[in-house]
């Protein structure tokens, strides 16, 4: 029954304090990324969020809005599952749909966003 964690990044995110507390806390227990969308474009319009292009020497990469989940296990009490769940542009019904029953399948039994 591990603790559920989610933040909603973009302007809902108050000048990126809680996805910075979210990626410290994943961080304080070793979380490692578990799932992600495999089509982000069906939720995701990348005019709004656009791509972001980093150059590093001879080598360029892409990072595209997407939604992640990522675990993290404590020595004691209950582990952790971080959500970064960007808020969709379409497909809003299938995607609170899909992201409802990620949290029923873990066992998620509390929350907070």
């Amino acid at each position: 029954e591990p603790h559920g964690i989610a933040v909603i990044p973009g302007w809902i995110d108050a000048g990126k304090s809680a996805t910075v507390t979210l990626s410290d806390l994943e961080r304080l227990v070793s979380g490692q990324n578990l799932a992600a969308l495999a089509r982000p474009g069906e939720f995701f319009d990348q005019t709004r969020y656009r791509p972001v292009l980093t150059k590093s020497g001879d080598s360029t990469r892409i990072t595209i809005t997407n939604a992640v989940v990522a675990y993290g296990r404590r020595a004691q009490g209950s582990d952790f599952v971080f959500l970064q769940l960007p808020e969709p542009h379409s497909r809003a019904d299938d995607y609170v749909d899909s992201v409802t029953e990620l949290l029923k399948t873990i066992g998620i039994k509390r929350y907070v966003l």
